[in-house]
């Protein structure tokens, strides 16, 4: 059986101001089911292509769209594959 993903993310009260028209920044922390740090892990925004791989303290940063619905998946070798939906907006 697969384990799942502990997936944390840090929206700061002041990530609006990093809103604009043409993206914001989401960060966080992946974290397995011990709360160690996950490095290595593929994050991709649902469509496209590429991505990028958490650090080795488990964190990413990465821009999204503003104002619209997107999904970030998560996978990990040894590990559920999981969809996170979101919408950021600046209100």
């Amino acid at each position: 059986m697969r384990k799942q993903l502990l997936i944390f993310l840090l929206l700061f009260p002041f990530i609006h101001l990093l809103a604009q028209k043409s993206g914001a920044i989401i960060s966080g922390k992946i974290l397995d089911e011990n709360e160690n740090p996950l490095p290595g892990v593929s994050i991709v925004l649902l469509g496209r292509e590429t991505g990028l791989a958490s650090s080795d303290s488990g964190t990413f940063r990465m821009r999204v769209p503003a104002d619209k619905a997107f999904a970030l998946v998560f996978s990990y070798t040894g590990y559920k594959s999981l969809q996170q939906n979101f919408i950021m907006n600046d209100k």
